[in-house]
């Protein structure tokens, strides 16, 4: 081969290891590249991660707040409780007070007082009677109506409360409580609610 082929060769042959290397390094760099951008993109979902943490941290903050309305919850039981207070004040203020003794009202209650202890006598009669037939007591006072008294008498308003019988003990009853209320008291029974049983008109 003469020589001028020969030169035309070798520079042919580094051209195309030039070109080869120039080609391998091109690869390299998009490879590098890739790289990069999967570091970026490993990055990126750090920066997700830490974004998922501030929404927790948020949540966590939100539950702070929820905890927040939880005690403002409190504050309207508390309120509300407040309002119960302030109605039972109410009722308590639309109670009528007790008659000052000496005046017209107070006579007025004391009379129907009065009456209310002479009703209690004669249910106490009739269920005294209703036992003595029976040996046991009436399940309810219209059991006494008409063989031992001939009505059952009502509580005389204003003032004072129903007549509440309440047979004791397993049916058929051996006792019972009868419950009234006295406005003012009369004699030696004061003011308020009693119980009459057969051992008495009032105990305590």
């Amino acid at each position: 081969m003469k020589k001028p082929q020969m030169f035309v060769l070798i520079i042919v042959i580094v051209l195309v290891a030039g070109a080869v290397g120039y080609f391998v390094w091109q690869r390299q760099q998009r490879d590098g590249g890739s790289g990069a951008a999967q570091v970026n993109t490993n990055v990126g979902s750090q920066k997700n991660t830490n974004t998922q943490d501030s929404s927790f941290d948020f949540d966590v903050n939100a539950g702070v707040n929820t905890n927040a309305d939880a005690s403002g919850n409190v504050n309207e039981s508390a309120d509300a409780t407040a309002d119960d207070a302030a109605a039972v004040n109410v009722n308590a203020a639309d109670e009528t007070p007790a008659p000052a003794e000496g005046t017209a009202e107070f006579t007025d209650a004391q009379k129907r007082d009065q009456q209310r202890l002479a009703d209690v006598e004669s249910l106490q009669k009739a269920l005294q009677a209703y036992f003595d037939a029976k040996q046991v007591y009436p399940d309810t006072l219209d059991g006494l109506v008409p063989d031992f008294i001939a009505a059952l008498p009502k509580n005389p308003t204003p003032g004072g409360a129903d007549y509440t019988y309440t047979p004791i003990g397993k049916l058929p009853a051996t006792f019972y409580d009868l419950s009234y209320e006295l406005e003012v008291g009369s004699g030696e029974v004061e003011a308020g609610v009693h119980t009459a049983t057969p051992k008495g008109i009032a105990q305590p």
